[in-house]
């Protein structure tokens, strides 16, 4: 399933722009199929193939438009982060007499700063699958609950975001290898967060 995915995903991005948007799009719906599979995997059933094309169905709309808000929330903060990332190599730029030295001083800024904008749209984006497709919530509902339960359970989120940042590092030394396994992980957490703090048997 997760070979599959990638092949889906590297196809759809080297379509110029079209591709990088139907990407991100279908990636939702995936997402929400493979919370259904998670969901078997923990009552005792079979995982199979057909998860992975699950979400396309009676939840497909919302899980699409959970697509949409997280591309125009991500393309919104690049384009932020972008904008003061260059006005701050510019005044860098003054001060150390030189475009190149400008831009490494700002690539630190940069990620920093990517980083605390996209906080609060993972956190928004982290259990709304899992709602769309369990509890029948539409796209802005089930961000607005993501966003709440993940702000609720703060500490937990921030060790798990500190073990996955490290597991995500060795998953990438041997020629990005290693996401061949995180990815399935990723999902199974994904469900297992979803479970224990919405209570789902």
């Amino acid at each position: 399933i997760t070979l599959i995915w990638v092949v889906v995903m590297v196809v759809l991005n080297v379509v110029p722009l079209f591709g990088m948007i139907a990407a991100t799009l279908l990636a939702m719906v995936m997402v929400g199929g493979l919370m259904r599979g998670c969901r078997a995997v923990s009552r005792g059933e079979p995982l199979m193939l057909e998860h992975l094309w699950a979400g396309y169905g009676d939840c497909m709309n919302p899980l699409l438009a959970l697509g949409g808000w997280y591309l125009a929330a991500s393309l919104a903060i690049g384009a932020v982060a972008l904008l003061l990332s260059a006005l701050a190599a510019g005044l860098v730029g003054i001060a150390l007499f030189g475009a190149f030295a400008a831009l490494i001083a700002a690539v630190p800024a940069l990620l920093i700063l990517a980083v605390l904008l996209m906080a609060p749209v993972l956190m928004a984006i982290w259990f709304a699958p899992a709602l769309v497709v369990f509890q029948r919530m539409n796209a802005l509902d089930a961000m607005r609950e993501s966003f709440v339960a993940s702000l609720r359970n703060a500490p937990a989120f921030v060790v798990f975001a500190v073990v996955y940042i490290v597991l995500a590092l060795l998953a990438s030394i041997p020629a990005m290898l290693g996401w061949l396994i995180l990815l399935p992980v990723t999902f199974g957490a994904i469900y297992a967060s979803y479970r224990d703090v919405f209570q789902q048997d």
